[in-house]
């Protein structure tokens, strides 16, 4: 007798500490859910000039692909349809335009897994984001995490690598039928979700600016620097590169590139890279 009180206490007891965990799955891919990511890029040497880019993602709205259910991402506020994503049991499989559907996310992953050639998870663990336990998946490149429902703390697109001309990069936060399901305290700051950047000042002339409109890339030179500007998709292939020295405007016709997200990079003279810019066409 006494010896089946202490198996049914230890039965309590372990039931109560899975209870206690409270880990569920949240599903990745679910309507009205919002990301916003913040990229901050210094500016000149002196403390405090820095700019503050944002890129919005939204999941907003359902299409059927042969007989898939997907959801719609928009970009920046925008009804602008750059991909549609599907998920199913624990994977998220992303299809841009004019290409085949791929693997995005997968959440189904063990310790030791590899992604491709290069990313292998070295840790998985829990942490608590509001009120249920999630899974965190690191990496071995030693900056790329993921956490269940969520996706990759340091970009949308997960195992991108880190942002050349960047000083810091990361989530902003995550919000679901507009509550705030996850942020970072340190991002937090950009109350205008459809503000595309913030300058903080002060801050020396800038040499150019982009502006992407009618299917044009416009880049107005406001220096007589000498830079030199590509355009790649995230799969790194080159679809613009040239050098300019004038102020005067160059135009990329974009109308012929795939629709999808593009890194638009300026380099100076001596070819550092001073700039790079997420374009979505």
């Amino acid at each position: 007798m006494k010896t089946k009180i202490l198996v049914l206490i230890a039965l309590l007891s372990y039931s109560a500490f899975l209870k206690g965990q409270n880990y569920a799955y949240i599903p990745y891919v679910a309507e009205d859910t919002r990301w916003s990511y913040a990229y901050v890029h210094r500016i000149g040497s002196g403390a405090g000039n820095y700019e503050v880019d944002y890129s919005l993602y939204q999941l907003k709205g359902d299409t059927i692909i042969s007989g898939s259910i997907y959801k719609k991402l928009l970009y920046d506020c925008s009804e602008n349809c750059i991909a549609v994503l599907r998920e199913d049991n624990k994977k998220v499989f992303i299809k841009e335009q004019q290409q085949d559907e791929r693997l995005f996310y997968d959440f189904d992953l063990q310790e030791g897994d590899w992604v491709g050639n290069l990313y292998q998870v070295t840790k998985i663990d829990t942490i608590r984001v509001g009120e249920t336990k999630r899974k965190r998946f690191v990496f071995n490149s030693g900056y790329e995490t993921w956490i269940e429902g969520i996706g990759a703390l340091e970009d949308f697109y997960p195992l991108q690598g880190r942002l050349l001309g960047y000083e810091a990069q990361g989530i902003n936060y995550q919000k679901r039928n507009s509550e705030i399901a996850y942020k970072t305290d340190e991002w937090y700051f950009n109350e205008n979700e459809c503000k595309g950047a913030d300058i903080r000042s002060p801050l020396p002339p800038l040499d150019y600016f982009v502006q992407v409109k009618d299917d044009v890339i416009h880049i107005r030179l406001l220096t007589k620097k000498r830079l030199q500007a590509t355009l790649n998709d995230l799969a790194g292939k080159l679809y613009y590169h040239s050098s300019f020295a004038s102020t005067t405007d160059v135009i990329i016709p974009s109308l012929s590139f795939p629709k999808g997200v593009y890194l638009l990079k300026i380099f100076d003279a001596d070819k550092n890279q001073i700039k790079v810019s997420k374009i979505v066409l």
